[in-house]
């Protein structure tokens, strides 16, 4: 799992697009997502709690919550959006947690978003999506979060996004955020599934894939920059994360794009 930071601080952030069979492992933005399946089921987890969406029904997914996609045979449509565009609602609901994150959208509204292609001026961005929280909002109930639940985790991801190339340990990010060992790797694990190393590991592997796909560099300076202290280590994990060598893994990349 991993924490997305593309579009990260664009006020104006609109993105649509669809899908057939798609799944996508746990990660984090700061943006505003909503999943619509046009056909088919598909499961969503978001913090943990699964929901499973059949034809016509959607999520919407706040900003900074952990969430997992399973498609079932689904066809679907994605949009995710800066919080900026729906501020008002965004206010009314940054701290706060639904009884639900699922719904069933309108015809009109279904016949807006598809419309969209996010050339759109943002007044017309704006009115779509007010009305599309709108009809979320009607019939929920919400529960205050606390702060460590709002800003703990996103707080963990944006230190290994800054200090994963160096000795980046868990006693140090403990020390950033000012919370025991102890309780940060508890509260990491059952946040995620998984410890923080094996994240730490996951999130280096991952930054190698974009090098060994879109630079020349060898993989032993890949391995160096990602983190790793020797190249033994590197390809020892890479092969065990992806059934394959990081050369192999650069070879199919060149092949296939």
């Amino acid at each position: 799992m991993f924490y997305q930071y593309a579009h990260f601080g664009k006020n104006d952030y609109f993105l649509k697009e669809y899908g057939t069979d798609f799944s996508f492992p746990a990660h984090m933005h700061f943006s505003f997502e909503c999943i619509v399946v046009t056909e088919g089921e598909m499961t969503v987890s978001v913090n943990g709690e699964e929901e499973r969406l059949t034809e016509g029904e959607a999520v919407l997914i706040f900003p900074n919550r952990l969430h997992a996609l399973t498609s079932h045979g689904c066809r679907h449509m994605l949009c995710i959006f800066a919080p900026e565009l729906i501020s008002y609602f965004w206010e009314k609901v940054r701290n706060k947690t639904p009884d639900s994150y699922r719904f069933r959208p309108s015809k009109e509204i279904l016949f807006a978003l598809n419309g969209m292609n996010g050339e759109e001026d943002t007044t017309y961005k704006k009115g779509v999506l007010y009305l599309l929280c709108a009809e979320f909002d009607r019939e929920r109930t919400y529960q205050t979060e606390d702060r460590e639940e709002r800003e703990l985790l996103p707080a963990v991801f944006r230190y290994v996004e800054s200090h994963y190339t160096e000795n980046c340990t868990l006693g140090g990010v403990a020390n950033a955020v000012g919370y025991e060992y102890g309780y940060l790797s508890r509260y990491f694990k059952k946040r995620t599934g998984v410890a923080f190393t094996e994240y730490l590991n996951h999130y280096r592997l991952n930054r190698a894939c974009y090098y060994l796909t879109n630079t020349d560099k060898t993989v032993l300076d890949i391995s160096l920059s990602v983190g790793y202290d020797s190249l033994r280590s590197f390809t020892r994990n890479f092969k065990k994360l992806f059934g394959i060598t990081a050369v192999e893994y650069r070879k199919n990349a060149k092949v296939n794009g």
